[in-house]
């Protein structure tokens, strides 16, 4: 994920002019290693409790980047 989500992250400063170079290592950092990380372990978490439809909102709210 961290690949790819650098790719699309590199793409999206140089060609789209969002977020620019300057925030590139935090971008990726929130929204490449640490977002994935957090929705998958939520989600994981309540799918173990047996609310699996909770864990994958709770998920995908926490796991959200703000890009900077």
């Amino acid at each position: 994920m961290a690949i790819l989500g650098a790719i699309v992250l590199l793409f999206r400063a140089l060609l789209l002019a969002h977020g620019g170079l300057t925030t590139i290592g935090a971008n990726i950092f929130s929204m490449a290693i640490v977002g994935p990380w957090v929705t998958c372990g939520t989600y994981r978490l309540y799918h173990g409790m047996g609310l699996m439809a909770f864990g994958v909102y709770l998920g995908a709210t926490l796991g959200i980047g703000r890009p900077t």
